[in-house]
């Protein structure tokens, strides 16, 4: 077994956002905040867009974090396919992700 460590250094915050915001809003709606409020009474989309953007950068990360680790069998399925396409064969046991 060989352990590999990955630091992101940084994040497309806003490709997360476009990709995985119904994630995030129901994540946000069961939480008790002033944006969960919001997005309980209906807020739009758009509106849901601008506000994950003026999120503090800590927020963001931690949202990052937990996407990643819901999605990690998806990507180990997209590593182990890009690693076959390129000639290494390759299984991984986990993804995992913390700040």
């Amino acid at each position: 077994m060989i352990h590999i460590d990955i630091t992101l250094e940084d994040i497309d915050f806003d490709g997360l956002i476009d990709l995985y915001l119904p994630l995030m809003m129901d994540k946000l709606r069961e939480s008790d905040s002033a944006i969960s409020r919001l997005l309980s009474g209906g807020m739009p989309e758009s509106l849901a867009k601008a506000t994950l953007h003026k999120l503090p950068p800590d927020t963001k990360a931690r949202i990052a974090v937990e996407l990643i680790n819901r999605n990690s069998d998806n990507l180990k399925a997209e590593v182990e396919q890009y690693a076959r396409e390129n000639g290494v064969g390759i299984r991984i046991g986990r993804i995992t992700a913390a700040i």
